[in-house]
């Protein structure tokens, strides 16, 4: 099995080590569902003064609870998630995301988690991990709440599968699922850290779609440099 033929768990395990910053927090501020919502609304909304960027989960206090559920992962992991790792054997990974509790990277480096299967992908994947409920840790409407967003299949035959959470329609910003399945219907890894829990309602947006849309273009549009006379228009 090639390098280029498995979605490279050196790279979801790298993005690991951001995996603190997966949001836990939900807001509707921009039509998005996060983990907690802003203290006070952004005053771009009804003004223009330029909107400064503010991110609940790099607190101090978020920091140090991240730290602190890190070790006890470390320490005592669940016994659904020693369990897993008892049977893919010292060449498995089961990774779990402190934050959401949830696993980030379920993987076998000298193998496949699954065999070959003539199923659709979809059904592969989503069969794995309503099977193994203790590792995933993913409550009834969390597990409802997957919704497929996108669907690649690569030039060596990979379905790569992406799924989101969603509340009410609206995306969860940051946490998701996603699944790599060979050709021949193997399930080659899982991650992504979705959570484990999710409201049931999100409370409605303080501004529209639309004004979320706008406000972003407005922060992201380039500042405009001084302008200088064309050589052209120079007269001798």
């Amino acid at each position: 099995m090639g390098a280029h033929h498995r979605p490279t768990i050196l790279r979801s395990a790298a993005a690991c080590a951001a995996a603190g910053a997966l949001a836990l927090t939900m807001t509707t501020t921009a039509g998005t569902a996060t983990g907690a919502a802003p203290r006070t609304a952004h005053p771009a909304a009804a003004h223009h003064d330029k909107v400064a960027d503010y991110d609940a989960r790099q607190s101090g206090s978020t920091l140090q609870g991240t730290s602190l559920r890190r070790l006890r992962t470390v320490a005592h992991p669940e016994r659904g998630v020693v369990r897993l790792r008892q049977h893919l054997g010292d060449q498995g990974i089961v990774s779990v995301d402190p934050l959401t509790g949830t696993p980030r990277l379920v993987a076998k480096v000298n193998g496949y988690l699954t065999g070959r299967s003539a199923r659709p992908a979809t059904r592969v994947a989503m069969t794995y991990v309503r099977h193994h409920p203790a590792v995933f840790n993913l409550s009834h409407h969390a597990l409802a709440s997957l919704t497929l967003r996108r669907a690649v299949t690569d030039s060596a035959g990979m379905r790569n599968l992406s799924y989101v959470q969603k509340v009410r329609g609206i995306p969860v910003f940051g946490n998701g699922l996603r699944a790599h399945v060979t050709r021949a219907g193997r399930l080659m890894q899982v991650d992504g850290a979705p959570l484990s829990r999710l409201p049931r309602h999100v409370g409605n947006p303080k501004i529209s779609a639309a004004r979320a849309r706008q406000l972003a273009l407005r922060e992201s549009a380039p500042t405009p440099g001084p302008s200088f006379p064309s050589l052209l228009d120079r007269r001798s």
